[in-house]
């Protein structure tokens, strides 16, 4: 009796998961035989994931093996989903069948809806009118940030700041010992030999002598500031000191005799 063997469908169902599309295609397993990439048809666009998708309402695609859709000029329309092209809007439009407009820049429009648009959110931006679903927002490059939402580009770190990854939507200050001395800079530097950093964010180092200098005034100042503080001290304790006629401490003032009623007090010569 002939055996047989599993060996050539393990080398079909290989050969199948192996299959890559390049963009405009997308990957056709038929029920017998390895699977094969095939142009995407009109109304549909292929990324070049081995997926085919219908182009969202709003937008259309004429051609075989469209990559990606492109969206209805003014005053047009498509009626739905995988459209392969756009008609004209009617003067009355009972229906709204022209609510689906043109997102603008910094704007996309969630993939397969008709919701309106939304915006790109903190740490990327957009410049593209008309852009389809979240990847259409790009990530704000390493040594920028940008923090609100809905942006066109992205702002450079400040001196004395960075940002080491993509996306960011603020900048972290440079460490003590460290600086940036230029705007988007993605990392700081540690301060050469020779110089010191004391604060965070710094945009550069003070050199070592300039350090010595430093303190030296901070001590003068303070010092200055200490015998001002002594001084008015020792005047306000003068300008209220003890009155004079007040008893010396331990001794006793001498009091009057005590007088009787009827007495007459004594007349000195």
């Amino acid at each position: 009796m002939r055996k047989t063997t599993l060996l050539p469908l393990f080398l079909v169902v290989a050969v199948s998961l192996a299959t890559n599309c390049p963009s405009g295609k997308y990957q056709f397993c038929p029920s017998s035989g390895p699977c094969f990439c095939k142009n995407c048809f009109p109304g549909t666009f292929c990324p070049g994931d081995n997926e085919n998708y219908p182009c969202p309402c709003g937008t259309f695609a004429n051609v075989f093996a469209a990559v990606r859709c492109e969206v209805c000029l003014a005053g047009t329309y498509s009626p739905g989903n995988s459209s392969a092209e756009c008609v004209s809007c009617p003067a009355v439009d009972p229906d709204n069948k022209c609510r689906c407009v043109t997102c603008p820049a910094g704007q996309f429009k969630p993939a397969s809806t008709n919701l309106g648009c939304s915006r790109c959110p903190a740490g990327t931006f957009n410049t593209i009118t008309g852009s389809m679903g979240i990847q259409s927002c790009t990530l704000c490059p390493a040594g920028s940030f940008q923090l609100g939402l809905g942006s066109l580009g992205c702002s450079k770190c400040p001196k004395g700041t960075h940002s080491t990854e993509s996306g960011s939507s603020e900048c972290t200050r440079c460490q003590r010992g460290t600086y940036s001395a230029d705007e988007g800079s993605a990392e700081c530097a540690k301060c050469p030999s020779g110089t010191v950093g004391l604060f965070h964010g710094s945009a550069s180092c003070m050199r070592m002598w300039e350090f010595v200098l430093l303190v030296f005034v901070v001590a003068i100042i303070f010092a200055g500031v200490v015998v001002v503080i002594v001084a008015i001290i020792r005047l306000t304790s003068k300008a209220n000191g003890p009155a004079a006629d007040l008893p010396k401490p331990g001794k006793v003032p001498k009091s009057a005799p005590e007088m009787k009623y009827g007495d007459v007090p004594e007349q000195k010569a």
